[in-house]
């Protein structure tokens, strides 16, 4: 059986939201998982205390800090502390959507399964008032994004590039998913709330920038397919 590995990377963050998320991960009816939270040295000692409450009364948690220089080296960091076969990123302020998700999960994790995603995520800033946004399948052809926290990835391919410093996460499931676009599967199972207002929200031009580069440097894409797809987010960026 499976193990899923759900990870919240953290610097100095909003305690009443990093108590939500911690929460709503916690309080999952499945006991296969493990949960990792970790920290970039933050320099508050209230959210590091925060988590190691939490720590003292699940056995599946483990809390651990090493200064970064970035949310991806963080999450690299993560990985390197974690033992699931699958890795699911969910940031502060975010959370699952049911004390169901895990146990739900597990059972579509199967070896022929490197990347399981999820079509639906809400959104918003509140989950009682948030959205349901509805997600469109990868192809080879169309390079849109997904939201990361909607799918999970096998943990022996998650490596971000840290010289993205917003888009690492679109960078990583393309390449996992060129690599062998039939093991990507799909469910309608909504696994988190994505909470607005994140940096990427606020960094619509730089993500554009940062997606446009990975885009050509890509090794997997036939250059016609880079140019479209270039040229398509070129336009998002003129307009953002």
């Amino acid at each position: 059986m499976p193990k899923i590995t759900v990870v919240t990377v953290m610097f100095n963050p909003d305690l009443t939201q990093l108590e939500k998320t911690i929460l709503s991960v916690v309080k999952q009816c499945s006991t296969n998982f493990e949960y990792v939270i970790q920290d970039g040295g933050s320099t508050e000692s209230a959210a590091l205390s925060l988590a190691s409450k939490y720590e003292s009364e699940y056995s599946f948690l483990k809390v651990y800090s090493n200064k970064d220089s970035s949310i991806y080296e963080g999450m690299n960091n993560s990985i390197r502390n974690s033992h699931g076969d699958f890795v699911l990123f969910i940031n502060v302020g975010d959370l699952l959507v049911s004390n169901t998700v895990v146990s739900n999960l597990i059972p579509l994790l199967t070896d022929e399964v490197n990347i399981l995603a999820s079509l639906s995520i809400f959104n918003g800033f509140e989950l009682a008032t948030s959205k349901v946004i509805y997600q469109k399948p990868l192809s080879k052809f169309i390079i849109r994004n997904l939201c990361h926290q909607s799918y999970l990835v096998r943990r022996e391919l998650v490596t971000f590039d840290e010289s993205l410093k917003l888009s690492a996460d679109f960078k990583l499931l393309w390449e996992v998913f060129m690599c062998n676009p039939n093991m990507i599967h799909y469910t309608k199972l909504c696994i988190c709330f994505y909470k607005s207002g994140g940096i990427s929200d606020i960094n619509n031009k730089e993500v554009y920038y940062e997606i446009i580069r990975a885009i050509w440097h890509s090794p997997k894409h036939i250059v016609l397919s880079k140019l479209f797809n270039i040229s398509l987010y070129f336009l998002r960026l003129v307009r953002s």
